[in-house]
Parts: C-alpha cells; sequence; structure tokens
C-alpha cells in the first residue's frame, strides 16, 4: 500500500511537469505565431532543438512509470480475482 501511495504521488508529480512543460511550449508557440517570416524561422528551428532535449526523456520516463504502475495494478486486480 505504501509502495502504490508513493507510485501515485510520483506519478502525480510528473503529470504536473509535463502539464506546465506543455503550458510553457503551447506559450512559445503562440509566440512564434506572432513573428515574422524570417524570425520564425530561426525560432522554429530552437524549439525543435529544445523538443528533442530533456522534454524527450522525461516524457519517455513518465511513460514507463505509467507502464510499470498499469501492470503492477493489473497484477494486483488479476490476483484479488483468483
Amino acid at each position: 500500500m505504501e509502495q502504490e501511495l508513493r507510485m501515485t504521488r510520483l506519478l502525480t508529480d510528473l503529470c504536473h511537469e509535463v502539464t506546465d512543460a506543455v503550458k510553457n511550449k503551447v506559450e512559445l508557440i503562440e509566440g512564434i505565431k506572432q513573428l515574422d517570416g524570417t524570425a520564425v524561422d530561426s525560432v522554429y528551428m530552437a524549439f525543435v532543438r529544445i523538443l528533442r532535449g530533456d522534454d524527450f526523456d522525461k516524457t519517455k520516463s513518465t511513460m514507463k512509470l505509467i507502464n510499470e504502475t498499469q501492470e503492477h495494478t493489473h497484477e494486483k486486480y488479476t490476483f484479488i480475482a483468483k
């Protein structure tokens, strides 16, 4: 029970981090939309580099945690059903 609570808290914290990161990216995209053509190209390339960095690793680790949590929950319910 303690481990499940800890995993839930960790997952919740990661979801908040991802949500905040997405909000920041949306604000950046809205800012890019307001730029003129040549500035958009250079800013867009910088934006693509940012997306390929830390956020990708965080997303992968978050998805791994979600999958592990789902597997653990499925195993628990399978055991209870037996």
